[in-house]
């Protein structure tokens, strides 16, 4: 009976000790995992696809919600400031699109992916930050943070690399189809700067209402006097906008023109899959492709 008792308690101890070996294992695995956050929604698409089946890695964005259309008045909580000093990397846009960052006490994490992109800037010297929606510059992004990662992270440079150039070709081939959608000499009316990037890429002439990315893009009668008039002078057609537009602003200048309004995605919001800016890119070369080869 004793013996009997003895086993069982034997049995007991050893079962205890596997548990506990392999919660430990499981708990230091957790730890040794790296942490990659990203500043918001295209940087975020870039990364995991950067990082795909790498189970090492793991990739969150500061912006969780998927739905923050821009930075520039995101103001860091000090969960957010947790989150970036727990993260092995954090990887920005840059350009001036995360002020925040300047009031980071540890900057050597930082990862700028638009390092050594010709940045667009307006007659006053402020920085266009929406350097992604040119496929060329999202290219180069995607470089930037690809080489930055394999410095910081040797040991995965191979899986990197390889999806890093898989990536990079099937943006390639998306370009290739933009450049299919030249619309030179074509000139659209633009409520802000937000767009230029990609008008630019296509050929489009974009005559720019508020030179300065408008936050709100809210418009004064004088604005809209002005952008009446330029319709008129330049024979317009088309006012160019983006998804986080307000639609009174539209609204005010179509009831003074004949205008119609192309609105195209900024790519800051997605369903957080792997393909989403390749299908929101499409998705904006299609839009215009419709509406200019048929009326213009």
């Amino acid at each position: 009976m004793h013996l009997k008792i003895k086993k069982i308690l034997i049995i007991f101890s050893l079962v205890t000790l596997i548990s506990t070996i392999f919660i430990l294992g499981i708990s230091k695995k957790k730890r040794n995992r790296i942490n990659i956050l990203t500043s918001f929604y295209p940087v975020y698409i870039a990364t995991i696809n950067i990082t795909d089946k790498i189970d090492d890695i793991e990739v969150s964005n500061l912006s969780c919600s998927y739905g923050q259309q821009c930075l520039h008045d995101f103001s860091l909580k000090t969960s957010d400031i947790k989150q970036i000093e727990d993260s092995d990397a954090f990887i920005i846009n840059g350009s001036g699109m995360e002020p925040f960052v300047d009031k980071l006490l540890n900057k050597s994490k930082v990862i700028d992916s638009s390092k050594g992109i010709k940045i667009l800037t307006d007659e006053h010297g402020e920085q266009n930050p929406y350097v992604w929606l040119s496929v060329d510059n999202h290219i180069k992004q995607v470089k930037n943070i690809s080489s930055e990662l394999c410095e910081i992270f040797p040991r995965y440079c191979k899986e990197i690399n390889k999806n890093s150039e898989n990536y990079v070709q099937k943006l390639k081939k998306l370009m290739l189809e933009s450049e299919k959608l030249q619309f030179s000499g074509k000139v659209l009316l633009a409520l802000n700067n937000k767009l230029e990037y990609l008008t630019n890429s296509v050929g489009l002439k974009t005559i720019i209402l508020l030179p300065k990315h408008n936050h709100d893009d809210s418009l004064s009668l004088r604005n809209i006097s002005e952008a009446v008039g330029k319709i008129k002078k330049y024979n317009i057609k088309f006012v160019i906008s983006t998804d986080d537009s307000h639609q009174k602003n539209q609204e005010l200048i179509f009831n003074e023109t004949n205008i119609s309004d192309i609105k195209l995605s900024l790519i800051t919001e997605g369903d957080g899959s792997a393909d989403s800016y390749l299908n929101n890119m499409i998705k904006n070369f299609e839009i215009l492709n419709k509406a200019l080869s048929q009326n213009v």
